[in-house]
């Protein structure tokens, strides 16, 4: 559940967010993996698409991967492993990232083991 300091930047929309309460939601989406409610998911992957899509949000690769898996599955469109933008080329050049932690899998099709070691960190 998100905590009472969180609550009113979790009422804007995401494209009003400043850069310190984009990191505030930032790091209760981190706290609350592997149960991030749909808002702080959807939200957060909002406002990664307005103001920096063209780079990664988190420092952490697996922060990424985690958003982009829990925006994925509350129904937001995300890209897939190659499409022609930065998602899609983020996917496909971490894929060797993906080979290390799970061979066979990839970004848009993790194997159980795999999506459950990235959505809870």
């Amino acid at each position: 559940m998100p905590e009472p300091d969180t609550d009113a930047i979790l009422r804007q929309l995401p494209y009003n967010w400043t850069s310190d309460e984009a990191e505030q939601i930032k790091a209760l989406f981190s706290r609350l993996r592997p149960a991030v409610p749909d808002t702080v998911a959807r939200k957060l992957w909002r406002y990664w698409q307005f103001h920096s899509k063209d780079e990664a949000l988190f420092s952490e690769d697996k922060e990424n991967i985690a958003l982009i898996l829990h925006a994925r599955a509350y129904g937001e469109r995300v890209p897939d492993a190659g499409d022609k933008n930065y998602g899609g080329n983020y996917l496909k050049i971490t894929a060797t990232f993906w080979g290390r932690c799970c061979p066979g899998a990839s970004p848009g099709g993790l194997a159980l083991p795999c999506r459950q070691m990235f959505l809870q960190g």
